[in-house]
């Protein structure tokens, strides 16, 4: 490639980057749900960290500390 990086790491970039929109896309669309799972009114600011627990992907709310679960269908899915 012209930037000398390889072609391989250039796909894995875009496919990291599409799996990360991915997931952006399914909180928001799923927010809703996330807030009423945590009793979280609408009146407070909803954010959702990505983490990793040996090598697996996990969601959770940082400010309640409570892991996110019913991702694991998409995670295989996707």
């Amino acid at each position: 490639m012209a930037s000398g990086d390889s072609q391989e790491d250039q796909v894995n970039c875009d496919k990291i980057f599409h799996e990360l929109n991915f997931w952006q896309e399914t909180v928001i669309l799923n927010s809703l749900s996330i807030r009423l799972a945590l009793n979280m009114p609408t009146s407070k600011k909803l954010t959702v960290s990505m983490a990793f627990d040996n090598r697996v992907c996990c969601f959770y709310e940082p400010t309640q500390g409570a892991r996110l679960a019913g991702f694991a269908a998409l995670i295989e899915a996707n």
